[in-house]
């Protein structure tokens, strides 16, 4: 079971121990300031600091020091605290009540009566008692008590209606009926003599001024500068110095109790010292990131791009305690919908942009096209535009290291985020590899919080690159995906080919293995069957299935390869073997192959021959016939047959199954909108190897089918028309 975490970023510290910020020195000094204090006549204490910056995990370390103090304080010096939280109970009519009901919880009792007979008593029976001498109630505490019910029930004992009439009792009208009732007045004298007779001393922290409402705000600072001001009590406030001073600047009272505005400003009149937080170093910030984003954070190590977006973001963002645990609890919700999904990195970065900038954010949510569609079709005004438009959300300095973020994150895009030529651009194999928000399915995987239905999924590539000894496994995997297709109608097998392509790309240790090999060459004459879909700009499966071969070479060196191969076409088809040799010549450099991934000629000519023997084999058992795709094979075969033995082979087999033409190499093709056009262009012009009337004759009788597919029924019509009508053809050209 996952251990229990805090995830609550407005959680405050409880103790020192987990002090990662540097404060706990600071609130020993203050510790030992107040202790040293003297106040018989009160004192009023402000702690100021922005919201998030740890204004209460500041006050448990000196509340926490203070009672360091007190066990070894003598009981004369020691002091209470007091802490009164005025925002639970804010939007209520007991403020104040609440004030005076937490300071007699908080009071030392000194009746020889326990509280509990205290409460049983009636009062006649109290006034009696005390007639004749037995105070059954502490007076200090009597006051406080009738101090709390008054403001609760102003109308003292009338009822409810009258309650209701009366309505909430203002500060100003408690002060008034203190002045106005003789028995308040002797209580409440009572109270402040026995504060200043008493050596017990006390410290009332009120934290999150900031929170409560203006008039709220307003209620507690008069509260403290009022009847709030006792002997021996030192008051702690906490707040934001912008929003508690907007809303008491110019604010005054009269001595009549009314309000009006003037200068100086209420709350300067009040506080009496105003402290400043301590504030954090930035790597204690970041320390503080790392705990609480922890299991993101550790999900990657030493990584440049982070580093590069710290440098460029997060240092500009990350201000305040709170700032940092916001985003580490982000990461921390985020990763738990895209764990294996998702560049982490790039969690990181995105959710530092929705949280420090969301106009930014917006704007990434609104331009999938722009940022991550390889096939967006978009001209140099359009994108100059759509630049634009984020420029013009960003203000200031933000404008920079927002601009450096996103081009670290959408790198394709590097140039026209920077309007810069030189801007430096990750390859998109790497973007690929490491599932960036920078391409189509990592885009697609974090605004849906889940990778879309039907495609590849990293965290399979990812078992399927922990894997790489095991062939069942693989073969088991790719052979799955055979015949499905992901939501752009590329077959899903060649997405998993060229994923693991590109881990390859990315980290050159890695090394294929021979049980990678054995698998894609048990699976190969059906990846290499597989149609091109005719979509623009993308590349065919067995493109892919080639690049992992000619990684072989790579990784393995050019003889070790070679006899890796030659051991295994003793059993493999002739298909994936003749494609195979093919996709290794040396000749291939010629259209931009690395010359490291090829073969030498000679290594090529030593397994041909190894091919063009059990292609022999194959033709002699008629397994050749049943060969899902025949392109690869002639063209090795053709290398070493005999005159006339191809054409031969061909014709008697279209005689016997005139579909075969589906899988001979007679077209060319081209996109055409969704699908493919084909032509009759044989990759060879020697008619030694078709006979030109034979294949009409096939093709023929494959249109006179009802039941074919609409592959094989284009195939068949380009073959007639290009052998009936090739004039015609060439003027298309």
């Amino acid at each position: 079971m996952e251990a229990e975490r805090n995830w609550n970023a407005d959680a405050p510290l409880r103790s020192s121990d987990d002090d990662l910020l540097g404060f706990q020195p600071s609130a020993e000094k203050l510790a030992a300031s107040i202790a040293g204090l003297s106040s018989p006549d009160g004192y009023v204490l402000g702690l100021q600091g922005e919201w998030g910056s740890g204004k209460s995990s500041y006050i448990n370390f000196l509340v926490e020091e203070l009672e360091h103090f007190n066990k070894g304080a003598g009981k004369d010096e020691q002091i209470d605290v007091i802490r009164f939280s005025p925002w639970l109970i804010s939007g209520h009519h007991d403020l104040i009540a609440a004030y005076f009901k937490v300071l007699n919880e908080n009071l030392p009792d000194k009746s020889r009566w326990p509280r509990w007979l205290q409460r049983l008593l009636p009062r006649w029976v109290k006034r009696i008692l005390a007639k004749y001498g037995f105070q059954v109630v502490d007076p200090v505490l009597d006051t406080t008590a009738k101090l709390a019910a008054l403001a609760l029930d102003p109308t003292l004992g009338v009822g409810a209606a009258g309650a209701i009439a009366v309505g909430r009792m203002s500060l100003k009208s408690l002060k008034a009926r203190l002045e106005r009732e003789p028995s308040l007045q002797e209580a409440y004298q009572k109270l402040v003599n026995a504060l200043k007779k008493g050596n017990r001393r006390f410290l009332v922290i009120i934290d999150d001024v900031d929170r409560i409402t203006a008039d709220e705000i307003r209620d507690v600072m008069r509260l403290v500068k009022s009847v709030g001001r006792l002997p021996h009590v030192t008051y702690l406030l906490a707040y934001d110095r912008q929003t508690v001073w907007s809303t008491l600047d110019g604010f005054q009272e009269k001595s009549d109790g009314t309000a009006t505005s003037g200068r100086p400003a209420f709350a300067e009149k009040i506080i009496q010292q105003e402290l400043e937080m301590p504030r954090p170093y930035k790597g204690d910030l970041f320390r503080l990131l790392d705990k609480t984003g922890s299991e993101v954070l550790a999900a990657f190590d030493n990584n440049e791009r982070f580093n590069r977006i710290a440098i460029y973001g997060l240092r500009n963002w990350i201000s305040k305690p709170r700032d940092a645990v916001r985003l580490g609890t982000a990461i921390n919700w985020a990763w738990k919908q895209l764990e294996g999904e998702l560049d982490p990195v790039d969690i990181v970065a995105m959710e530092a942009l929705r949280l420090f900038d969301y106009d930014t954010f917006i704007w990434v949510r609104g331009n999938r096209e722009f940022l991550a569609d390889r096939m967006g079709m978009i001209d140099d005004d359009t994108k100059k535009s759509i630049v634009q438009e984020l420029r013009k959300r960003l203000v200031g300095n933000n404008q920079l290291f927002a601009t450096d973020v996103l081009a670290i994150l959408f790198p394709g895009r590097a140039k026209e985020i920077l309007e810069s030529d030189f801007a430096d651009s990750e390859p998109r194999y790497r973007v690929e590899a490491r599932s960036g928000i920078g391409n189509e399915l990592g885009y697609d995987t974090y605004f849906g919080l889940n990778p879309p239905p039907g495609e590849m999924r990293k965290s399979e590539i990812d078992t399927l690159m922990r894997n790489l000894g095991d062939r069942g496994y693989i073969e088991q995997k790719l052979r799955g995906m055979l015949g499905k297709s992901g939501r752009d109608g590329e077959p899903l097998v060649g997405k998993a080919l060229a994923a693991m392509n590109y881990r390859f790309q990315d980290d050159p240790t890695l090394q294929p293995t021979d049980q990678l090999l054995q698998a894609l060459l048990a699976i190969g004459d059906d990846i290499v069957a597989l149609e091109w879909t005719g979509r623009w700009f993308t590349l065919s499966a067995d493109f892919y299935l080639a690049a992992l071969f000619r990684r072989t070479v790579e990784r393995r060196g050019q003889e070790t390869a070679t006899k890796l191969f030659l051991n295994e076409f003793a059993w493999c088809s002739p298909l994936i073997s003749s494609f195979l040799t093919l996709r290794m010549q040396p000749d291939l450099k010629e259209h931009g192959a690395d010359p490291r991934e090829l073969l030498t000629a000679e290594q090529v000519e030593r397994l041909q021959k190894v091919v063009f023997k059990r292609i022999t084999a194959a033709r002699k058992s008629d397994e050749l016939a049943d060969l899902p795709s025949l392109w690869p094979v002639i063209a090795v075969w053709q290398k070493f047959a005999k005159p006339g033995e191809i054409k031969r082979w061909v014709n008697d087999r279209l005689r016997e199954d005139p579909t075969l033409i589906g899988r001979l190499p007679l077209y060319s093709m081209s996109s055409a909108g969704n699908g493919v056009e084909y032509r009759f262009k044989p990759s060879n012009d020697d008619t030694e190897l078709y006979d030109n009337t034979v294949l009409v004759e096939a093709a023929s009788k494959v249109l006179a089918i009802d039941d074919i597919s609409p592959t094989l029924r284009q195939k068949a019509t380009a073959i007639v028309r290009g052998v009936t009508k090739p004039k015609e053809e060439d003027d298309l050209d």
